[in-house]
């Protein structure tokens, strides 16, 4: 659970700094392009699972080492509430799918009985508009009756173009060509996709202001794009343009509106009709330059695999602390280039049955640090269970290890369990009693030599007494 929650902070943060990219992009450079590349990529984040690990230390750590006040406390309401949290968010995620799925299932429901297929003429002009636009296939036109911004609408198989039928009526063939077109860009840009994007994220991060506003901005962006694709594709002059979104606005303002579901792709989506009339009417064009587009590119190869997942070891500095306070754990905490000489094995039956002892855990830890355990994740486990026990069984007051003696016990029982293990502790066993064998060899060797030494010291002090008593006697 707690990686979860750590690989979402960890692209929530990534995806922050994106959104503020793409911000910067759009209201200093003034480059929308750019903006709505950025924001997109902001999105991908979100959903995107890693593929890299960082080691970083920002969420209260599930270590047993000491802290401050408010980092224990921090810890202690974290581990009471991420439950109760997973909850509420799974909650609130099952609200925001039914309800969005109920909304298309009922829009889908008024198209089928309501809507009907575009006239001829205006399927003409589609023929005409789809190939300059590269539009490889003709979506389906349909006419609704209902006062709704022109719109694309996509479930899976083909895409429709919703028009209200008062465009129809009001607007001539010549100007709704160029609101037909715009809907055709959304096709040829493929942004009913980034509808389902967005809303996937909206499903998953309901709670996330910051999805709410990159929506809001992608689809600003995305139309100015769009805008800009038809007056660079198509014989429109800007004036001509503008005038025809005018008119079409003018005319779809009433009272009540028919709600759209947020996977359309709508003429008006975002708003900011006056951001965009600027923009067409002095021709600035969403372009980014070849610089930003290489570097956008390595950006995105970069950040998107990208998250971090929290190491729970501890800091320098919490280590200090620890070892000041505790000093007999200094050896077990130390980075020694080489185990220890002679390796203490931990008996099965002893560990099974009852606690572990200091010189077990040290033992123990040897044997991991030695190298004989290959396996980085299983290793990394198995020196923080040893740690924790240790310090749990030396009376550390920490009150964050307290909730973990139970559950360190039993992950230490299921791997003594595991038959590789046993065999493992038995191999221990077996290079302990040789090495206690060759020490027992080494000190009577030792005992040996000594009493050769001790015998030729005391026969050459025998001769010294005797040329003492020699030298006496002459010279008496």
């Amino acid at each position: 659970m707690d990686t979860f929650f750590q690989v979402i902070l960890s692209n929530i943060l990534i995806a922050a700094a994106l959104a503020g990219a793409a911000w910067a992009a759009e209201r200093w450079m003034k480059r929308p392009l750019l903006a709505h590349l950025l924001w997109l990529l902001a999105f991908v984040k979100l959903m995107c699972p890693p593929l890299l690990e960082v080691e970083t230390s920002l969420l209260p750590a599930q270590s047993g080492t000491t802290g401050t006040g408010w980092t224990q406390t921090a810890f202690q309401f974290w581990l009471q509430t991420r439950t109760l949290i997973l909850v509420c968010w799974l909650t609130g995620s099952a609200f925001v799918l039914i309800s969005s799925l109920n909304h298309v299932f009922r829009f889908n429901q008024q198209i089928r009985h309501y809507a009907t297929p575009a006239p001829e003429e205006i399927r003409r002009v589609a023929e005409e508009l789809a190939p300059r636009l590269k539009v490889k296939k003709l979506p389906r036109i349909l006419v609704t009756p209902a006062r709704l911004s022109p719109l694309v609408w996509w479930t899976g198989g083909t895409v429709r173009i919703l028009l209200p039928q008062i465009l129809l009526d009001k607007m001539e063939i010549s100007k709704l060509k160029w609101v037909l077109a715009h809907e055709l860009a959304h096709i040829s840009r493929r942004d009913h996709w980034v509808r389902w994007l967005e809303w996937m994220a909206a499903i998953v991060f309901w709670w996330n202001p910051l999805v709410y506003l990159g929506r809001d901005r992608l689809r600003a962006n995305e139309e100015i794009c769009c805008d800009d694709k038809v007056l660079s594709t198509l014989p429109v002059t800007p004036r001509q343009y503008a005038s025809t979104l005018l008119d079409a606005l003018e005319h779809l303002v009433c009272p009540e509106k028919t709600p759209v579901p947020v996977m359309a792709s709508a003429m008006n989506s975002g708003g900011y009709m006056e951001q965009r009339l600027k923009e067409i009417i002095m021709g600035r064009k969403p372009i980014i330059s070849r610089f930003q587009k290489i570097a956008l590119g390595s950006g995105a190869a970069v950040i998107l695999p990208l998250a971090c997942l929290w190491n729970q070891s501890e800091t320098p500095v919490e280590t200090i602390q620890m070892a000041q306070t505790q000093p007999e754990i200094i050896p077990l905490l130390a980075e020694t280039p080489e185990p220890k000489a002679q390796i203490i094995p931990v008996d099965y039956v002893e560990a099974k049955d009852t606690n572990l002892t200091l010189e077990q855990v040290d033992g123990l830890l040897n044997q991991l640090r030695s190298g004989v355990l290959q396996q980085k994740g299983q290793k990394r486990a198995m020196e923080e269970t040893c740690r924790r026990m240790l310090e749990l069984q030396m009376g550390s007051v920490d009150p964050t290890l307290l909730p973990y003696q139970e559950e360190l016990k039993k992950q230490l029982e299921n791997y003594l369990n595991n038959p590789a293990a046993q065999e493992q502790l038995k191999q221990y066993q077996e290079q302990f009693k040789n090495q206690q064998e060759q020490l027992k060899k080494q000190q009577q060797e030792q005992l040996r030599k000594q009493d050769e030494l001790k015998k030729q010291l005391e026969d050459h002090l025998r001769k010294l007494q005797r040329q003492l008593r020699q030298q006496q006697d002459v010279s008496i």
